[in-house]
């Protein structure tokens, strides 16, 4: 990526090849379109507007992916999809159940195996983890 920036004199710095790994947690494909929104948005330098109009872009394009998603869920899915995004780690704790209605802790078991099947969710090691990350950057944005 740096190289083929340099090739075309629209130097692009190291830690901004790196945000977009991070941001978009090595997910391959959307390394790919983030990079290629940014190669059409940039005439010389990789600016931060740049890289903000790029990450709009890139949540513009799958929105309609992501509210057919969402639209697909229960609301106690959704809410144990925002209780996740929040960062809770404790997610059948009797606060986090209430503070975040996600109901008994056999429908969080039921609702979690759903999130995995609909490939949202993985859970590893006693912690959920996103699989889409522009997905959770739009749920973030858009619904927490």
């Amino acid at each position: 990526m740096i190289t083929l920036f340099s090739l075309s004199i629209k130097p692009y710095q190291l830690r901004k090849a790196a945000y977009i790994t991070d941001k978009m947690n090595c997910h391959s494909w959307y390394v790919q379109q983030f990079s290629h929104y940014l190669w059409v948005k940039t005439s010389s330098e990789v600016s931060k507007s740049i890289l903000q109009d790029a990450i709009r872009e890139l949540i513009d394009i799958n929105t309609p992916f992501f509210q057919v998603q969402v639209e697909s869920l229960s609301n106690t899915q959704l809410n144990l999809l925002k209780a996740v995004a929040s960062g809770e780690k404790q997610i059948t704790s009797v606060r986090a159940m209430q503070d975040f209605k996600l109901g008994t802790s056999n429908n969080i078991i039921k609702n979690r195996e759903i999130l995995i099947k609909k490939d949202i969710l993985q859970f590893s090691q006693g912690n959920f983890e996103w699989l889409d990350p522009v997905f959770l950057i739009w749920f973030l944005k858009f619904l927490v």
